[in-house]
């Protein structure tokens, strides 16, 4: 958890409305977490600020995941919601980030189970009031990626995976229909974020990442009514990267620290 004070107004809301965010995700939102969470606190001062965060590396909403010595429960668990519910009844404002979707696809999740999470968490939200920031999967296997080249993917980042490009292709397509059609005054697809993917199509690259993560930051401003143009450059992307592998080796892997409240 995080509550920090700085200076500069929101329009509509009072000195002392408090806000809260909640950055669900996995690697990609790792890479970025400490640049925007940043970004969005400055913007939003003088107003306090909560953050609760669930992400790592091939981490799952539904589905046990992670990378290599890294294992990760469920994103979406009883205790953060829990938790959620808890520190959201003195916040004026809420503001969810959903991103790093597909990883349950290749755990062998089907379509239908990760559909019905994702309605879960669009219902915990909704009871809440709460405005939600959700990223359509970005990898449209069939045009991005060939057969050879899913099959390196797979083996490098879920070698226990034995899940078959055309299923693979056809649950993307499937949650991303899902994702379209439950956009509302609530729930804002954030779309095109393949533009700023690397060589494996899954991850930011690190010339480009800074600017996917300003386009995110302008549209939570957007749904905050923030009127800063605040951005994100790319020295804020490198130290973002390094406390990202410093929770990653001391935090997950090493375990020498315990996580701050908030952070599942």
């Amino acid at each position: 958890m995080q509550t920090q004070s700085h200076s500069l107004g929101v329009s509509g809301y009072s000195s002392e409305s408090k806000y809260l965010l909640v950055f669900l995700g996995a690697s990609n939102l790792g890479r970025g977490f400490t640049a925007l969470s940043n970004c969005l606190v400055k913007a939003l001062s003088p107003h306090p600020v909560e953050i609760i965060n669930a992400f790592g590396p091939g981490r799952g909403y539904c589905a046990k995941g992670g990378l290599l010595f890294v294992k990760y429960p469920p994103v979406w668990g009883e205790d953060i919601r829990l938790f959620i519910r808890e520190k959201a009844r003195d916040c004026s404002r809420i503001l969810v980030l959903v991103t790093d979707i597909g990883n349950d696809i290749m755990y062998g999740v089907p379509a239908e189970d990760v559909i019905r999470c994702l309605e879960d968490i669009f219902r915990e939200f909704k009871n809440l009031n709460a405005h939600l920031l959700v990223s359509a999967i970005h990898v449209d296997l069939e045009k991005d990626l060939n057969e050879n080249y899913f099959r390196i993917l797979r083996t490098f980042f879920y070698p226990r995976s034995r899940v078959k490009f055309a299923t693979a292709a056809a649950s993307v397509k499937q949650i991303n229909r899902f994702l379209e059609n439950s956009r509302n005054r609530h729930i804002h697809l954030l779309k095109g974020m393949q533009e700023y993917t690397g060589a494996d199509k899954i991850h930011y690259s690190l010339s480009k990442s800074h600017k996917g993560w300003s386009r995110v930051a302008e549209e939570a401003f957007r749904m905050l009514d923030c009127p800063t143009q605040k951005r994100i450059n790319l020295l804020h992307m490198v130290h973002s990267i390094f406390s990202y592998l410093y929770r990653l080796i001391f935090l997950d892997v090493l375990r020498l620290h315990k996580k701050t409240e908030g952070s599942f």
